[in-house]
Formats: structure tokens, C-alpha cells, sequence
């Protein structure tokens, strides 16, 4: 079932979807959606995986390809920093940090890796995560930048394509 016009927020430090509804805000259980689209984004629950490389304690994430071939995640930590106030030298302030932080996790079937690293490392782990040498080919064809999300979309794209 798809809602329309629900006023809906993603509390990343506790990770709970949060609805605004005539009584107050209500938290949603679990499970109980699955995916989410806000703008030109999509987030998908993570309850349903259960791949080591998910980090643990994660609910959501962002899709940023879902093809017939792998799915790109981009998974948003928040680690919340305490206050710099040193009271005997009088500097600092009194204020929480909160440190936003993000990875990608490529996916397929039962196979989970974390995409990180320089271009180079990143380019083997296309190759091993497809077994296919032609990655190299398509990255030189088409000039990708693998340290760019918008690049690791269209080798994704141009992998599942050519697996048609």
C-alpha cells in the first residue's frame, strides 16, 4: 500500500521512522515499511538482510541502484560528540556535535562488500564482486571516476545491461 502526503521523518540518531499524525508524532514498528521515496531518493529497511557486511544496529539505508544484477546502498552513520568546554581555561563550547558519516555496500544475492578505498582497490572489487574482466573496459570507455556515487551508478547500469 502506497500513502500519499505523510509527513514523515527519519530520526538518524535513533534510526525510527517518525509520522506525524492528529495526535502527535508516532514512531513506526518495525518492519512495517519497507521502503520510503523523499525527492529523488529512495531508502529501503535493511530487516530483511542479513549479510555480515551491513553494519549492525542499521535499519535504513539509501538505494542508489537497485538493478537486476547488485544493489548500491549508501548507509548514513551519526556519532554524537560531547562538549569541548574546558572550564579552567575558558575555551570551548557547550554544545553536542553530531558527525554525519556515510559508506556504500554494493549487494548481490547473499554477497555483501563495503566500497571503499582509491579507484584502484575499488576497480578490483567490481571485478571479483561480478567475476567479470570487462569492468577495466568500461571504466576506460566511459572515463568513471569510481570514487564518485553517480560513476559507481553507471558501471552498476552498464554491468546489468550487458548481462541481459
Amino acid at each position: 500500500m502506497v500513502k500519499q502526503g505523510l509527513l514523515v521523518n527519519y530520526n538518524l540518531e535513533d534510526e525510527e521512522l517518525e509520522i506525524a499524525t492528529s495526535e502527535g508524532i508516532k514512531i513506526v514498528p518495525e518492519g512495517l515499511i519497507l521502503s520510503w521515496e523523499t525527492g529523488n531518493k529512495t531508502f529501503r529497511a535493511l530487516f530483511d538482510f542479513d549479510n555480515a557486511c551491513l553494519p549492525k544496529g542499521k535499519k535504513y539505508a539509501q538505494m542508489l541502484i537497485d538493478s537486476n544484477n547488485a544493489m548500491l546502498l549508501k548507509a548514513t552513520d551519526l556519532k554524537k560528540r560531547n562538549p569541548s568546554y574546558n572550564e579552567k581555561l575558558g575555551i570551548g563550547d557547550n554544545n553536542y556535535r553530531y558527525m554525519k558519516s556515510s559508506r556504500l555496500l554494493l549487494l548481490k544475492n547473499n554477497r555483501c562488500e563495503e566500497v571503499s578505498g582509491s579507484d584502484s582497490k575499488r576497480e578490483k572489487l567490481f571485478i571479483d564482486f561480478f567475476g567479470n574482466q570487462r569492468i577495466t573496459k568500461i571504466i576506460d570507455e566511459q572515463k568513471l571516476d569510481l570514487k564518485s556515487e553517480k560513476d559507481l551508478i553507471r558501471l552498476i547500469e552498464q554491468e546489468s545491461h550487458n548481462n541481459l
